[in-house]
């Protein structure tokens, strides 16, 4: 900075020669005492410089070590770091200032050079990726429209994990593209969803192959079985209630009205619990030969 007011000095006009030499005079001496002061603490700042300068030694060593690393956030963290460090360290010795100041940044635009080549594959995998996924976007809107809700949802889970596997997309698309498939997917299963009651017999129907026909039709024969079920197990639960009913009257030679119509109603109840047994194993058989039928069906398309 005195070096800098000197070259000033000269660059400025000329005052009255009087007025010069007095001006002259302070600006001198306040230099010349600088220079005394600077002469006085030389070997203190010589010292600090080579200590400075171990410091910076160090800072190469570092950026040196971390320069090759393949995780390049924690490198670029790192660098910054030591950039910052360099530029808090004081002056070092003038002859040794540029050399080192070339290692230490030579290590960094090393480090750098290789982030910006990483960084130009990652962008060019980012775009692939968003190509793959927009091309499983379109799969499972098409889905979204399927005849078969259930069988969709089944496409549509595989298709989901594909989607989950691929990597990062560019981080602008990145919302963009997750918003579509969340969408596309909520359509899907919505559509599942609205099967109501008969949703685990879907899936568990449409696991086995079954058209969307024929499942209908299976699950209106379950339903009715399931009903003619509950419809037996009532009526044998009175049977029994009734039988045991009829041990708490003593027989007679002149009959009994109670007994009597206790025994009717079991007789009614036997016969309904047969009608109903046949109409069940009925249905097993109408269900068991829907199964066939679909199964012989899809055989017969995959021959031809």
């Amino acid at each position: 900075k005195v070096n800098k007011l000197h070259k000033a000095w000269k660059k400025a006009g000329n005052l009255p020669q009087k007025d010069e030499n007095e001006m002259w005079d302070k600006f001198k001496a306040a230099t010349d005492a600088f220079n005394d002061k600077k002469s006085e603490n030389i070997d203190k700042l010589r010292e600090q410089e080579e200590t400075n300068l171990e410091k910076k030694y160090k800072l190469i060593e570092e950026a040196n070590e971390i320069k090759g690393t393949e995780d390049f956030e924690k490198g670029h963290q790192t660098m910054q770091s030591l950039m910052s460090k360099w530029k808090n360290i004081g002056p070092v010795p003038r002859k040794k200032s540029s050399k080192i100041w070339k290692q230490f940044k030579g290590a960094m635009d090393e480090f750098y050079d290789r982030r910006r080549e990483a960084f130009k594959d990652e962008r060019k995998d980012q775009k692939e990726n968003l190509e793959k996924k927009e091309e499983i976007l379109e799969k499972l809107k098409e889905l979204g429209s399927h005849e078969d809700p259930a069988l969709a949802v089944q496409e549509a889970k595989e298709l989901q994990e594909e989607f989950k596997n691929i990597g990062y997309v560019p981080i602008k698309m990145k919302n963009k593209i997750w918003k579509q498939y969340r969408e596309a997917c909520d359509v899907i299963y919505d559509r599942y969803r609205a099967l109501g009651s008969d949703l685990g017999m879907e899936k568990k129907l449409a696991n086995q192959g079954l058209d969307p026909d024929t499942r209908k039709d299976i699950i209106k024969f379950q339903k009715e079985r399931d009903k003619l079920k509950k419809e037996i197990s009532s009526l044998e639960s009175d049977v029994i209630q009734w039988q045991e009913a009829k041990t708490y009257f003593k027989p007679t030679n002149r009959g009994n009205k109670l007994l009597d119509e206790l025994q009717e109603k079991i007789e009614k109840a036997e016969n309904k619990i047969d009608d109903k047994q046949d109409r069940y194993a009925e249905l097993r058989k109408q269900i068991d030969q829907l199964k066939r039928s679909n199964a012989d069906d899809e055989q017969s398309d995959e021959e031809e």
